[in-house]
């Protein structure tokens, strides 16, 4: 079943979908396979809106779900392009999306530069995510599967790994398959060392790992599970993704390509039943891991909402016999640059009580400036603000902003080992001027 989208005009609401991109720098390590079967896995586990996007050149994920076969695309599509070049339709033109027997929803390539040629005549550039925005403020769409090939070699396919919430990487045993992964953070670490585009904003990645037999192998097999470790650990350490690896099954070439010659539907078949039952249970993690992430989010989000409610920029822990020296020079700073600085000479009461007068001003400021001296050791109160401090640090939140003055490490060490290994500041290498500055960045980037 075929149906064709028109262009709406951009919503500019945040994107809902997200977007799962396979791709590899080999080829035949299954990134077609695993798209196909990955769009099918979520459909059913979810039970949401999926949409398999083909962004390479091959369509090979749209014919093993059956739609090619089926429709006769290589002719429709011919006459689509006609149409668009005749029409000469301003903006994005009609969209044709296929649905198969599993419920997952396809675009071909074929569709999509279709699509994108009239927009880069229009607009000098294709714009993936524009397209993506159109389809899905009208489809609603909850996932968007990408099989974007090698990963580099078109524009549409750069750009999904830059649209991408979670990457996928298909890999067998074989040294071409390390290659085929290690050729993308190549071409990431290029992107992030020139500032040509920056760091994707997907932070999970995930090994499809289809290991094969090797009990003949053991040492070529050692050799290449910690060349994965340490691939795996370039793309955590360089790139801020984290990975793991995932059991994945991918059916030979020759027997995909019997399917779809012979017109087969691949997925109606029960001897591909344990096939598509591992990439379930693969979904499933993926699905977890998009819930984690969205929950992150949302807690972020209402953090800073929290954060900007506040009434006080930072609270200023500190002993009495330490405030003409540094800490009013300090605070007075602070408040020059515009912050709003809780500090007991200009907020507190006399007749307030200590332990209300501290509480007031750590509930109610977003972070707390510890002002860490050997007085300040040497008091009861000073301990009971840190260890509120530390409390609120229990939450998830960063709050805490050392400062070392005329103490030494193994002086703090004793008293606070958990602030011992906190990079602070010192007024031993510093200046009040510029540690006020430092803290200033730190403000500046939370209001």
């Amino acid at each position: 079943m075929a149906e064709e989208i028109y262009n709406l005009p951009i919503s500019g609401n945040e994107e809902t979908s997200k977007v799962i991109v396979i791709c590899s720098g080999a080829g035949g390590v299954g990134k077609s396979c695993s798209t196909a079967f990955l769009s099918v896995a979520i459909s059913k586990l979810t039970e949401e809106k999926v949409l398999c996007a083909n962004l390479n050149t091959a369509d090979h994920a749209s014919m093993i779900l059956g739609v090619l076969k089926e429709h006769q695309l290589y002719n429709i599509d011919a006459k689509l392009s006609n149409n668009v070049v005749k029409q000469k339709v301003i903006g994005i033109p009609p969209i044709t999306i296929y649905t198969n027997s599993q419920g997952v929803d396809i675009l071909t390539y074929s569709s999509i530069k279709n699509i994108t040629t009239e927009e880069e005549l229009i607009n000098g550039k294709e714009n993936l995510k524009r397209l993506f925005n159109d389809i899905c403020t009208s489809k609603k769409y909850k996932y968007i599967v990408c099989d974007s090939g090698r990963g580099t070699d078109t524009s549409f396919e750069r750009q999904s790994i830059y649209l991408a919430d979670i990457i996928i990487f298909p890999i067998n045993n074989s040294m071409h398959a390390l290659r085929g992964v290690q050729s993308i953070y190549n071409y990431l670490k290029k992107m992030q060392a020139n500032q040509l585009i920056g760091i994707p904003k997907a932070k999970k990645i995930y090994f499809f790992y289809n290991k094969g037999n090797t009990k003949e192998q053991l040492e070529y097999q050692q050799w290449f599970d910690e060349a994965l470790a340490n691939l795996i650990q370039s793309y955590d350490e360089h790139l801020g993704m984290d990975a793991s690896i995932i059991k994945a099954v991918i059916p030979g070439t020759s027997r995909i390509n019997n399917y779809i010659a012979s017109g087969k539907d691949l997925f109606l078949d029960k001897k591909v039943k344990d096939i598509a039952d591992v990439y379930l249970l693969a979904a499933s993690e993926i699905e977890l891991s998009i819930q984690k992430q969205s929950f992150q989010q949302q807690l972020s989000s209402k953090l800073n909402a929290r954060l900007k409610a506040k009434k006080y920029d930072a609270f200023i822990s500190h002993a009495s016999e330490d405030k003409d020296e540094f800490v009013r020079p300090l605070a007075k700073l602070l408040i020059k640059y515009g912050f709003r600085i809780c500090y007991d000479e200009f907020e507190f009461e006399v007749g307030d009580s200590l332990r209300e007068a501290i509480d007031k001003g750590l509930i109610n400021s977003r972070y707390g400036i510890v002002v860490l001296s050997k007085k300040f050791i040497d008091k009861t109160w000073t301990k009971y603000e840190l260890n509120s401090l530390v409390a609120k640090e229990l939450n998830g939140q960063k709050v805490i902003l050392p400062i070392w003055h005329n103490v030494s490490k193994h002086e703090i060490l004793n008293y606070s080992p958990m602030l011992a290994d906190r990079l602070a500041l010192s007024s031993e290498f510093s200046s009040v001027i510029e540690i006020a500055k430092k803290i200033r960045k730190v403000l500046d980037k939370t209001c």
